[in-house]
């Protein structure tokens, strides 16, 4: 949203973590440059056994969608921007395709809300979505019948989207999406690039070209839609995705369907030639030095200061070992 920072953990103020010694360490906005170091630490620092986020009241919030095809969608992308309205994106690759979210705050709304169009939204996209597309990767082996049932589903989706959630007054905490535990035949998984904004133009397109190259050639496409997200710049956590400017990112989307790990390392490959910016917990796959190029020198900062609070590696688990491997 304008004027918020561009991920969760930014609004921490305050944290308590145990220390690999054994000691206690309290940090917070006096120490404004351990907090941000903190803010993205992954646990590599100390446990974090409590933490103080700032929060605002809650306002009525509009919600309305437009789809566009991808040449359409990038010619008019700084005309969306300037709406100045918070964007999140579904992306159809084979149906050259997006269907952009566009919400703001409405503290003026009147009436009453509208608590029944986000469960709506939700129970397609967490839950009857992803069941869907997964029997339908268990039950039709044809790819060409399997994939046109798909993408014949992502059409209702799409036409849901834009003709039924919409609505100038809805309750912005609905739109959370509650998932099972232990989880069922609803689960899913996505992978994560974030590009900078003049930059993410070329890199949607060729997302887009690589999508339908490698399905052509390698015979695997995911199972359900890409999403996607404008960031703003935030600079509250070291390893922030949105360090060096506003960001949008590109994330498929799968049931985990035969082929996708592999799909994943040359999407990688792709987005870390194009200059993406990784999330470690989201960025499933992802090399040394893949991290390395996409976060630089704050990289380098990170895996330095990390050895001052950790010499002796007690919380470096075997992935990060793998990541900060010199």
């Amino acid at each position: 949203m304008p004027g918020e920072y561009g991920q969760v953990g930014s609004y921490i103020t305050k944290v308590e973590m145990v220390l690999p010694s054994g000691d206690i360490l309290e940090v917070d906005e006096s120490q404004p440059e351990l907090l941000q170091l903190v803010r993205s630490s992954y646990g590599l620092l100390g446990i974090i056994t409590k933490a103080t986020l700032r929060v605002h009241p809650i306002l009525p919030m509009s919600v309305y969608y437009e789809t566009f095809t991808l040449e359409d969608f990038l010619q008019k992308l700084p005309d969306l921007i300037a709406r100045n309205e918070s964007m999140m994106y579904y992306v159809f690759p084979f149906d050259n395709l997006i269907t952009v979210e566009f919400r703001k705050y409405n503290p003026g709304a009147s009436g009453k809300a509208n608590r029944i169009i986000w469960p709506l939204r939700n129970y397609l996209w967490g839950s009857a979505g992803p069941a869907f597309c997964r029997q339908v990767e268990a039950e039709i082996p044809d790819k060409t019948i399997r994939y046109g049932v798909i993408d014949g589903f992502c059409a209702m989706w799409r036409f849901k989207l834009t003709n039924l959630i919409h609505d100038d007054y809805t309750i912005s905490t609905d739109q959370m999406i509650r998932y099972p535990v232990p989880s069922n035949n609803s689960r899913y998984t996505f992978s994560f690039w974030a590009f900078p904004e003049d930059r993410f133009p070329a890199a949607l397109a060729g997302y887009f070209q690589f999508s339908r190259d490698y399905y052509q050639q390698k015979g695997y496409r995911s199972n359900m839609l890409s999403v996607g997200y404008r960031v703003a710049k935030d600079q509250e956590s070291l390893l922030s995705y949105s360090f060096d400017g506003n960001a949008m990112t590109v994330d498929p989307v799968s049931t985990a369907n035969p082929g996708w790990e592999t799909f994943l390392d040359a999407y990688n490959e792709l987005c870390s030639n194009q200059g993406g910016v990784p999330l470690f917990n989201q960025t499933a796959r992802i090399t040394p030095a893949q991290a390395q190029k996409g976060l630089g020198e704050r990289w380098k900062l990170f895996a330095k200061t990390r050895k001052t609070y950790d010499p002796g590696n007690r919380l470096l688990n075997g992935f990060f070992r793998n990541m900060l491997r010199e």
